[in-house]
């Protein structure tokens, strides 16, 4: 079977600071998070629609299917787009063990059940990280990721007398390569949703995406938009994440079966009225986890709203972006010719 998705490409032309738990300032993650993308895209839809029609929309998330589901970022390098690699490949191989993401057409003969071992096994299969230069490699030598993290020296200042004492730190940030990028797919309910999608992104190409917006992270170019078609199993029994995920009451019970690994999200509360406030603290399940289900998984909004909050409800997005795939050594449950698609 075939999957059209949209494509929302972010070319970066700043650092950008990714804050992955309290007080961890001198690392960044790498990609926004699916749940970081939709924060940002509210507050991208306010600043261009209003706080009714943001209103509006947030409750139509809530109250039927939802007008459109967003991805986790995740890298384009070389004009390739790169996956991350389901939970269920468990690899035996210490190098294999530690590829996390990999390029779209491995990728699809994962989510057709073969072993991550047999797929690497193809010269043309590229995949993330790449063994890569050791300490004496000379500068012209790939690098093993397309990204670098970067720590540059910070100072706070004590507002009653601008003296720093012994408030310096390290500020990570990313930085990505010339020919790197990252990408993350929408499937959207109408082309109306969609071209509103693009406003939005393209307004917060000057907004940022990311912590310390107000200093000029996280800022991007004017973002590229196309459609990707996925190439995926029939009658597989199983879903890979490609978001995070916080499963719908109806789904709690395909929990225990699945593969998968958990993430704390908590953070600071941004909106017009507050933005001092600590969010409630929620655990989703991460990018690539699988879970047995033949149907989409759903997911959805967590109200995440501070106790003394008052002005207006708050969410965590958990509604998932899921595609069949299916286990390991499951690749020639399928028809003859669909085991030789790829």
């Amino acid at each position: 079977m075939e999957l059209d998705l949209k494509v929302v490409e972010i070319r970066l032309r700043s650092g950008m600071h990714l804050g992955e738990r309290e007080g961890w300032l001198e690392g960044t993650g790498v990609f926004p998070l699916s749940d970081t993308l939709f924060s940002a895209f509210c507050n991208g839809y306010r600043l261009l629609y209003g706080e009714e029609e943001l209103d509006a929309l947030l409750q139509a998330f809530l109250d039927g299917p939802p007008p459109f589901r967003l991805s986790s970022g995740f890298p384009k390098w070389k004009g390739l787009y790169f996956f991350p690699a389901p939970l269920n490949q468990i690899a035996a191989e210490k190098d294999v063990k530690n590829i996390r993401w990999i390029e779209k057409a491995g990728w699809e003969r994962l989510l057709r059940g073969e072993a991550i071992e047999e797929v690497l096994k193809a010269s043309s299969v590229q995949y993330i990280p790449k063994p890569g230069p050791n300490c004496q490699a000379k500068e012209t030598e790939e690098p093993p990721e397309p990204w670098k993290i970067l720590e540059t020296p910070r100072v706070g200042l004590d507002r009653t007398n601008n003296h720093p004492g012994e408030r310096y730190f390290q500020f990570g940030q990313v930085h990505f390569y010339p020919d790197a990028s990252y990408f993350f797919l929408a499937d959207v309910a109408s082309e109306d949703v969609w071209e509103r999608l693009k406003a939005v992104w393209r307004l917060l190409a000057d907004e940022g995406i990311g912590g310390d917006r107000s200093v000029g992270k996280g800022l991007y170019h004017s973002p590229s938009f196309a459609a990707l078609r996925l190439s995926l199993p029939d009658r597989a029994e199983n879903q890979a994440l490609l978001s995070l995920f916080y499963p719908s009451p109806s789904e709690t019970g395909i929990i225990g079966e699945g593969y998968y690994e958990f993430i704390e999200r908590k953070g600071y509360l941004y909106s017009p009225a507050s933005q001092g406030l600590r969010r409630n603290a929620v655990r989703l399940f991460k990018t690539g986890s699988v879970f047995p289900s033949s149907r989409p998984l759903r997911g959805r909004l967590m109200d995440v709203t501070p106790e003394i909050f008052t002005r207006h409800r708050v969410y965590r997005y958990g509604i998932a972006l899921s595609v069949p795939c299916r286990l390991r050594g499951e690749s020639h449950a399928g028809s003859h010719a669909e085991s030789h698609v790829g």
